[in-house]
């Protein structure tokens, strides 16, 4: 997980350089609760670093990344569940007259999700596509709103089997340009 961790970082970093035009960017918010099917009744995960950066690349790519730290709330404990991060490739329908716009509209990404469960001892990799819009409400301000489809990868660090299970999510993010 580490190596891919790295990997993604370096595609991050490397296209902040990749072109001579200004190009947009975000930081925002992404409050983000998850429940799984597995938890108990009550149970649930709360992203107490929701923090996001996307950057536009071309006139209707843009790379997003968000942070996933979750504090858990189970029947018998509040602890922190996951660590990891989401890198997100947002692909809009119309396209921009150059980077330097905002993004907005609607768009589909591909997202990699990768994650360590601290608590419950395993590692996820989810794989999701994303249909969202991206409402730019005045220069500054963005809301983007996405469902997330896919499916995540448990990988237990004892015996339990290894697997793929379903996943589905509402992704609701406040974004400012900077």
């Amino acid at each position: 997980m580490r190596k891919s961790v790295l990997f993604f970082a370096l595609i991050l970093l490397s296209s902040i350089g990749v072109s001579q035009s200004k190009a947009y960017n975000y930081i925002g918010l992404r409050p983000y609760i998850t429940a799984e099917p597995y938890y108990e009744k009550g149970e649930l995960d709360f992203n107490i670093a929701p923090l996001v950066y996307q950057r536009s690349i071309t006139n209707n790519f843009d790379l997003r990344l968000a942070s996933i730290l979750n504090l858990g709330f189970r029947n018998d404990e509040i602890a922190i569940t996951h660590i990891g991060l989401q890198l997100g490739g947002p692909i809009y329908f119309s396209k921009k007259e150059n980077k330097s716009e905002h993004s907005k509209g609607l768009y589909i990404a591909p997202v990699l999700s990768l994650t360590r469960n601290i608590l419950e001892l395993h590692t996820n990799t989810g794989l999701y596509i994303e249909p969202g819009y991206h409402l730019a409400l005045s220069d500054k301000f963005s809301l983007m709103m996405g469902l997330e489809l896919g499916a995540t990868y448990f990988n237990y660090d004892d015996l339990r089997e290894d697997g793929w299970e379903s996943h589905f999510g509402v992704s609701i993010i406040l974004a400012w340009s900077i």
